[in-house]
This record gives structure tokens, C-alpha cells and sequence, in this order.
């Protein structure tokens, strides 16, 4: 992993949420996922295995130490550069013997992302460059809060993006449902072989334009 991967990662983690599993990224076999509710991310990082939690202010802090093309490595439950080692596992759990008065979180209460992240979305189109991806879903009815979208628009490690949605619509009940949006960021290895770096679900916000015709 590199410094972008980093900053990416952590945009995705919730900052002080109620859950408080969500103020950490999941490590599961061959990715990490984090959520804050409105988006999800799973990052394949092969190197990577078992299951922990890194919480986001130590993704922050490995991000400030990393230099820009220094990467970062995993082994025995350490990520590590050549001069720094860092165990993945900051979570913390404690209960008592009734299983009540429960303190911190675990890696096994983590919430299911991959349900989030294997939705099927009916629409699609394909990306070279996602710079003007903002633009691109409007004209699709989607519309989600630049925030979000920013850290994967300024993530320049990839150069091929699967765009899956659903428009902002109104139902049956006549209810204004928002849009729905996935990406799929692919990229290629050393030997020219594509694979999928991130895959990103974004809920989109409600949009009723404002504005007054003008003559």
C-alpha cells in the first residue's frame, strides 16, 4: 500500500460515529473495508490476511510517516515500512463474565459490507478519467455529495472505472428514493494483467432544483 491507498482508505472510515466499530477499517482476507453509513469501500490488498481492526487515526498516522512512493507491507499481523512496524489490531473488547457492561469493539461485530459492496445496480457506463465524474452522474439523475466523491476522484492510481447506478426516481408511492451508485476501479499489474484495485457504493442525496426560470 502507498500513501494515496492510505488516504483513500481512511476517507471511508467514520470519524467518532455512534458505532463505534465503524471509526475502524475492517481487515478481512485479501481487503480492507470501511463505511460510514452513506459509503463503502473494499480495497484489495492481497498481501493481506485474518480479520482486525485498524482504527482511522492509525491509517492517518501511517499516512503522514509514508513517503509518496514508499510502500507499505504485511506480515504476521504487522503492516510496515523499512523503518516502521505497526500491528493491524486496534481494536479493544472487554465484557465482564455476564457478558454485559461491554467496553470497545471487535473485529467479529463488524458489520456486513460485502452485502453493499455485491448490490446490483440496472445502469452502466465505462470511464477512462473520472476527473469530471461529478458532472458525468448528474446528467444520470445521480446526485452525491462532493465530499464523498472527491477522495476517489483525486486517487489517481487507476485507469479504467466501471460506473453502476440507479437514477434518483420517484416510486410507486410517489416517494422521492435517491440514487445509488458503484464503482469499480481497475487498474494493471507489473505484468499488464487488469485487475480490480476498489470497489466504492456511494447513497446518493435528495435533489429538488430550486431554481426560477428566467426570461
Amino acid at each position: 500500500m502507498k500513501k494515496n491507498d492510505l488516504k483513500l482508505v481512511a476517507s471511508f472510515i467514520a470519524n467518532k460515529d455512534v458505532k463505534q466499530e465503524l471509526d475502524f477499517a475492517f481487515i478481512g482476507n485479501g481487503a480492507i473495508y470501511a463505511t460510514d453509513t452513506r459509503k463503502a469501500i473494499q480495497f484489495n490488498f492481497k498481501e493481506i490476511r485474518g480479520k482486525a481492526l485498524i482504527h482511522k487515526k492509525l491509517f492517518k498516522g501511517l499516512e503522514a510517516i509514508l513517503g509518496k512512493d514508499e510502500c507499505l507491507h504485511f506480515e504476521f499481523d504487522y503492516l510496515h515500512t523499512d523503518n516502521v512496524k505497526l500491528n493491524i489490531d486496534t481494536g479493544y473488547y472487554v465484557e465482564d463474565e455476564n457478558g454485559k457492561n461491554i467496553i470497545g469493539v471487535k473485529a467479529e461485530n463488524y458489520p456486513d459490507i460485502n452485502r453493499v459492496i455485491d448490490m446490483q445496480l440496472p445502469n452502466h457506463f465505462a470511464l477512462e478519467s473520472i476527473n469530471d465524474l461529478q458532472w458525468e452522474l448528474t446528467q444520470k439523475n445521480c446526485f452525491i455529495d462532493d465530499l464523498h466523491l472527491n477522495p476517489v476522484i483525486a486517487y489517481s492510481d487507476c485507469s479504467m472505472f466501471d460506473i453502476y447506478y440507479k437514477p434518483q426516481m420517484v416510486n410507486e408511492k410517489k416517494e422521492l428514493e435517491t440514487a445509488t451508485v458503484k464503482i469499480v476501479a481497475k487498474k494493471a499489474d507489473e505484468n499488464g494483467v487488469i485487475f480490480t484495485q476498489f470497489i466504492a457504493v456511494f447513497m446518493g442525496r435528495k435533489f429538488e432544483s430550486k431554481a426560477k426560470q428566467e426570461f
